[in-house]
């Protein structure tokens, strides 16, 4: 087999919302504190004539950059229109949820959105395009709200996190709330999306233990002025 790729993680930056790449879990850089707001992941591929292999997820590779997430559950979801909107979602503490996707089929717009409230990108988000083409994943952390948006009609995406579903800790903001300013590609009478998202509540609205981090998680905290 030949490599056609020999970077399995592969950081980039945003197109768009956080103008800036910060690493992905707390580390120390002198007396520096530097945190990631999001990992696109690139796995490599083993390619010959047969096609191609490719590890979708490695726990060493992962804890090579240090992160150290224990993914518990996988979940799959099928879109059957283009513009289907699924989000934004969270799970409040002590149930938050790591997140990291792929896309199986189709393509996809993900969209990561800044809930922690002491963060100094609190409010900002990306919006990055997967396809089942290019076979990328992304990391959403705790503290994030979370949403995919179909490009192409019968869309698959899989994904796993890091804790399990809890309804009584199950929340969400409104996509269209004005706050968020996030540049949706298609108008509200040509999305699809559930009446509970179509309903959720507005930012303002939620109070802030919905969405600050769990106390004491040593995983995704605040970045530190000067971080970067």
């Amino acid at each position: 087999m030949r490599e056609s790729n020999d970077v399995v993680i592969a950081l980039e930056l945003p197109r768009r919302g956080l103008g800036r790449l910060h690493t992905s879990i707390e580390r120390r850089v002198g007396q520096r504190r530097i945190f990631l707001m999001w990992l696109l992941v690139t796995p490599a591929r083993l390619c010959d004539e047969r096609g191609f292999f490719s590890e979708t997820y490695n726990r060493r590779a992962f804890a090579d950059i240090s992160i150290t997430n224990d993914f518990i559950q996988d979940n799959f979801a099928y879109s059957a229109d283009r513009g289907t909107l699924r989000g934004l979602h969270f799970q409040a503490p002590p149930a938050t949820q790591t997140k990291l996707l792929h896309v199986l089929r189709g393509a996809i717009l993900d969209i990561c959105f800044d809930l922690r409230h002491s963060s100094n990108t609190f409010g900002q988000h990306v919006m990055i395009e997967l396809t089942a083409e290019s076979r990328q994943q992304i990391l959403c952390p705790d503290g994030f709200a979370h949403a995919t948006l179909t490009l192409m009609p019968d869309s698959e995406i899989a994904y796993r996190v890091k804790a399990y579903h809890a309804p009584e800790l199950d929340r969400g903001v409104r996509f269209d709330d004005p706050s968020l300013a996030i540049d949706w590609p298609f108008a509200e009478e040509e999305l699809t999306l559930s009446e509970k998202d179509r309903h959720q509540p507005w930012l303002r609205d939620l109070p802030e233990k919905a969405y600050s981090r769990a106390s004491g998680d040593p995983t995704y905290g605040d970045i530190s002025d000067g971080a970067m």
